[in-house]
């Protein structure tokens, strides 16, 4: 197993981050953060660590689940600024920016709406032919703007099943 102490040391961070974000959809969260605390322990103590947006991420949705949107946000604005910026991050979880844009919304952060939602647009008109960046620049934009179509398109066209997931309890409400 990739987390255990035997593993290749630069993989555990990810491993554990990976592990949290699955424990925390599974609905376990004192699991995630137990992965969540050993990722950075992990990230602490190895010098060579594979780059991702996965750490951060993984300790933005654990502290909103465990913390609340503020937590979350105020992590967002001192630890992990960049965050939202970051198209990496949209790539590596097309679900994001959706729920960032959420976050944005529960918290009333109009700028961190914007910076999301700029970085999607971008991202997705400048990788026109790949049709996970435009659904995912979609879904972030529905969100925004209350737009039900698009949320059902999400739905419908999503290879993420988080997108769908998020999509869904959106037209629930």
């Amino acid at each position: 197993v990739a987390w255990e102490r035997e593993a290749v040391p630069m993989l555990r961070p990810l491993a554990s981050s990976v592990l949290g974000t699955v424990s925390l959809y599974l609905g376990d969260l004192p699991v995630a953060i137990e992965h969540v605390e050993r990722m950075h322990a992990d990230l602490a103590s190895c010098h060579a660590v594979l780059l991702s947006a996965q750490y951060a991420w993984t300790d933005i949705l654990v502290t909103a689940k465990k913390d609340g949107p503020r937590a979350a946000v105020e992590l967002l604005s001192s630890t992990y600024g960049h965050l939202p910026t970051q198209r990496s991050l949209y790539i590596e979880d097309p679900s994001a920016a959706a729920f960032l844009v959420r976050l944005a919304r529960d918290v009333g952060d109009g700028d961190l709406e914007r910076s999301v939602l700029d970085t999607v647009d971008g991202l997705a008109g400048d990788n026109p032919g790949f049709s996970i960046t435009g659904l995912t620049a979609l879904h972030a934009n529905a969100l925004a703007d209350g737009d039900t179509a698009a949320l059902a398109r999400i739905i419908v066209e999503s290879p993420d099943p988080v997108s769908v997931a998020l999509a869904t309890e959106e037209l629930a409400k």
